[in-house]
């Protein structure tokens, strides 16, 4: 009976000590992205941030900015949760660094490598050596 005890307090010590190690090792790099911030096409900011296979560009810009997104009343809330238009899943960006639109006379539009984006800040595949640009531009 002790024999047994000892084992599966070995085991249970091996298990705990993988999890452990396992949560200390970085995360690999996927490559990095640079992101430019920029006013009616005038570059106001520009940085590279790396990024994992994990991350979204969302997860990127949270973690390196300071943002807001839209919350259902297009009010900009710091919670940035992720919202349901139109059957598409997923976050309006209001707030960057310097940037704020407030959507209803401008807005940040998203452009990869310098064409407009098709897809937003949730769905948009990091490609490692990608040129990101937010650009807060007038509706009119």
């Amino acid at each position: 009976m002790k024999k047994a005890f000892v084992t599966i307090g070995m085991m249970v010590g091996l298990a705990v000590s993988l999890f452990l190690y396992d949560q200390t090792l970085p995360a690999p790099t996927a490559g990095s992205v640079t992101i430019v911030l920029s006013e009616a096409g005038e570059p106001l900011q520009e940085t590279t941030h790396a990024f994992t296979e994990s991350d979204t560009l969302f997860s990127v810009l949270d973690t390196h900015y300071d943002i807001a997104c839209a919350d259902r009343e297009f009010h900009p809330t710091t919670d940035c949760e992720s919202l349901s238009f139109s059957g598409v899943e997923g976050r309006i960006l209001l707030e960057i660094g310097p940037l704020k639109s407030d959507w209803f006379t401008s807005y940040i539009a998203l452009n990869v490598n310098g064409e407009h984006a098709a897809y937003g800040i949730d769905q948009l595949a990091l490609e490692s050596g990608d040129t990101i640009e937010l650009d807060l531009v007038p509706t009119s």
